[in-house]
């Protein structure tokens, strides 16, 4: 029975997963390491479905296991949730994925690393080989992207000089059921304020464009290309085809609602992130992802993102 090692896997990826894992009906052992900073699930719900520690990587003993393969996406995430790491967040990503990335080479067992579009640093179509360009001014967001960025170096070129064997995954704009609105993420965040007939709050003029791929989608492409066993290779994950701006996802969500026979009585209104968050707050450039090299191996998403926004809607509701 393969031994399958999920850090992060109470998070809204990670859950996901386990999700994935556990429907396929392998026979696979799932073991989690989480430190509960922000899961999106809770101990009750993995019970008796795998083994869970409930510590953090740095404290973590990956002797006291044994698996067969990682898939390491324990990080700080999300546009709010990433500012109170201010600072420290560098360290703890490389230090963390570091720790991981030695453990593999020790059991000899694959590393599957769960990157960030964060990484490209600036706006436009991106693809596998784009340019890593941060703007001269630093933020926290920058913190996050070249913290990334840097755990990816370290992991590609350790391999260089090692059995190591990886794959490196930069999902683009996730959205789905169970993602946390008080990390910052968009979707949730209109979700339980449409539902509440709360003012849906756009920041700036919400000409921000993001191409938003569902939870389901991403899990269903890392599984994809991990079941290819192409290794020592990177993959963007997306979904162009669900570009907008915004503030025609907010209209969206309102329209999805209305679908569903919920007729919210909030209003859209424009504000300054920085007045709620605070100055450290920064918008993430538009990014869209450019995924032929995927598409050419025959995975594509299967959901639409109305779909997105129900589900999300109904788990939320």
């Amino acid at each position: 029975m393969r031994k399958v090692l999920i850090t992060g896997g109470l998070g809204f990826i990670g859950s996901h997963l386990i999700d994935a894992i556990e429907f396929a009906d392998t026979g696979e052992e799932i073991i989690v390491v989480d430190n509960m900073e922000s899961n999106a699930i809770g101990l009750h719900d993995v019970t008796g479905r795998c083994t869970t520690f409930v510590q953090s990587i740095k404290d973590f003993d990956f002797d006291r296991v044994d698996f067969d393969i990682v898939y390491h996406l324990a990080s700080p995430v999300g546009p709010v949730g990433v500012l109170k790491h201010a600072g420290d967040m560098a360290e703890r990503i490389v230090s963390d994925t570091v720790k991981v990335r030695d453990a593999c080479i020790k059991k000899k067992v694959p590393l599957i690393f769960i990157s960030s579009s964060e990484i490209y640093g600036h706006a436009g179509q991106l693809d596998e080989k784009s340019w890593k360009i941060f703007p001269s001014e630093y933020s926290v967001r920058s913190e996050y992207g070249a913290a990334k960025m840097l755990a990816e170096i370290a992991i590609v070129n350790k391999a260089r000089v090692s059995d190591l064997k990886y794959i490196i995954i930069r999902p683009f704009n996730v959205a789905g059921a169970r993602q946390l609105p008080d990390n910052g993420f968009v979707l949730p965040r209109f979700i339980r304020a449409a539902l509440a007939d709360e003012p849906l709050t756009v920041y700036g003029d919400g000409k921000q464009r993001r191409a938003f791929t569902d939870v389901r989608d991403i899990v269903s492409a890392i599984k994809w290309i991990v079941c290819m066993g192409e290794w020592n290779t990177i993959w963007n994950i997306g979904n162009p085809v669900n570009e907008m701006s915004i503030l025609e996802l907010a209209f969206k969500v309102l329209e999805i609602l209305r679908k569903l026979g919920i007729h919210s009585k909030s209003e859209i209104i424009y504000i300054d992130p920085k007045n709620i968050h605070g100055p450290l707050f920064e918008e993430v450039p538009d990014k869209i992802p450019y995924v032929e090299k995927l598409y050419k191996t025959g995975w594509k998403p299967i959901f639409s993102f109305e779909e997105t926004i129900k589900n999300a809607v109904l788990v939320v509701g």
